[in-house]
């Protein structure tokens, strides 16, 4: 009897999560299909750059039941190119895996649900453009350096000419009334930055991801941090 009990309690607790999780993917959709609404909006009023066609993509756990995120990019172009790209602005929202587990991070072992905001000098994909940990940017050439800002929240990747960045939020954070403060107007900031040094709101630096150090994310600690 004690297991007959055991098994239907179990049994509950699985339908419940799952549907919790249903709740969960609606909720989430939605969210992103007003991030993708309001990405245009850095550019609407913008002298300097123009937004190419959105890319987006998803990776599945390894029993291809779930997935681990589900993303959108799409290509900064300057307003006098049509061609050459200066990077890729991406918008990752990630639920398991690697791309919010980090056991380099005390703060962090185990993970959670985060929203990745990032530039990078390709569109967002599942093979090694995207985020997640640890950064190994041994891959990335002899020129590219990994760096923290001064509030340890953003991550760059300097290179001699120039360079990309991400910074992450906790998913459960963000809802309908803060995406611009937490999602769109920190990336505008950035990518209009005339300096590697910005200014960003009070509510976005209580929000971000800050991480202890650069080793608490990359496989290299011997690159300089600030």
């Amino acid at each position: 009897m004690d297991c007959q009990m055991s098994h239907k309690q179990q049994s509950y607790a699985i339908s419940l999560a799952l549907n919790e999780l249903e709740k969960f993917a609606v909720e989430v959709d939605s969210l992103m299909e007003l991030v993708q609404t309001k990405f245009a909006t850095i550019f609407s009023d913008s002298k300097t750059y123009k937004l190419g066609d959105i890319v987006f993509e998803t990776a599945v756990t390894d029993s291809g039941w779930f997935y681990e995120w589900k993303g959108f990019s799409a290509p900064v172009m300057t307003k006098k190119s049509s061609v050459n790209a200066k990077g890729h602005l991406s918008f990752q929202f990630s639920f398991t895996g690697a791309s919010t587990q980090n056991q380099l991070n005390p703060d962090f072992p185990n993970g959670m649900p985060l929203v990745h905001v990032s530039f990078f000098g390709r569109a967002i994909n599942d093979d090694n453009i995207h985020m997640f940990f640890p950064i190994d940017i041994s891959t990335e050439g002899i020129n590219c350096r990994l760096e923290l800002d001064q509030n340890n929240s953003l991550i760059r990747w300097s290179y001699v000419n120039e360079f990309y960045w991400s910074y992450s939020v906790p998913l459960l954070s963000i809802n309908a009334s803060n995406i611009d403060t937490l999602l769109i107007e920190p990336a505008s900031t950035l990518l209009h930055a005339s300096t590697e040094e910005v200014v960003l709101s009070e509510a976005f630096n209580q929000t971000v991801i800050r991480y202890p150090n650069l080793e608490s994310i990359s496989l290299t600690p011997e690159t300089s941090s600030n």
